[in-house]
């Protein structure tokens, strides 16, 4: 490798620093010394209401007057909870959040949101018109809800579901 590789240094005169020791053709290469570590992953950590916001703002969703409501919003509805400043999704928000990806998975894309946030200020600054704006969402979603609802009454037949998730 080293005998390939060529590494361009600033000063003629330096020796590149090798990790390896000289080696020869045909030389054993012997193992060091190898310790065995377990490292495990961490989940990336929770949202705080600071960078729940702070991500909003990245990624071109809401405006800084719907951040506040956004939040009581959802922690009103039981979805998430505050544990030590830190923002926690609920079983109910998990279980609204896997119905929403299930049957409305454009929606909740994050692409979708920022798009739609633009469409709309096209439609505030008048180059967009808002009832084909209107149209073109409302006929695929309406398709989509008539699924939902049927996937929600079987779900609420079975019981697999609490019912406080269907009343929204």
């Amino acid at each position: 490798f080293t005998v390939v590789y060529e590494e361009v240094l600033d000063d003629a005169q330096a020796e590149p620093d090798s990790p390896l020791p000289p080696l020869k053709e045909g030389m054993a290469a012997s193992i060091g010394q190898v310790e065995a570590e377990q490292r495990f992953t961490q989940p990336p950590p929770r949202y705080t209401e600071a960078s729940l916001v702070r991500t909003l703002e990245e990624k071109g969703i809401g405006r800084p007057s719907t951040y506040a409501p956004t939040i009581t919003t959802i922690m009103t509805r039981g979805y998430i909870t505050r544990e030590q400043k830190r923002l926690s999704p609920t079983e109910l928000g998990l279980v609204v959040n896997d119905i929403m990806q299930k049957n409305f998975p454009g929606i909740v894309d994050i692409a979708f949101t920022a798009d739609l946030e633009e469409k709309l200020d096209q439609v505030e600054a008048g180059s967009q018109d808002w009832r084909s704006l209107v149209r073109d969402f409302y006929g695929p979603f309406e398709q989509a809800l008539e699924e939902a609802e049927k996937v929600a009454q079987t779900l609420e037949e079975e019981e697999d579901i609490p019912a406080q998730v269907l009343s929204y």
